[in-house]
């Protein structure tokens, strides 16, 4: 749905974790298995301190 309807209305924290997981899973442009986009967003989900995650320091890739 952002695709169609931009991160422009988004809050910033929410954009900002979309940016970074759209470097892990790129946008559904085509047909495709989604095993690997999945088992790449739980890493990187488990990954996450989720401490500072809540307070706002989203950590980069």
């Amino acid at each position: 749905a952002v695709e169609y309807r931009g991160t422009e209305k988004m809050a910033p924290f929410t954009k900002d974790f979309y940016t970074e997981a759209r470097k892990i899973i790129p946008s559904i442009t085509q047909d495709r298995v989604f095993a690997k986009d999945i088992e790449a967003a739980a890493s990187w989900l488990l990954e996450i301190d989720w401490n500072s995650f809540i307070h706002g320091s989203l950590p980069t890739t």
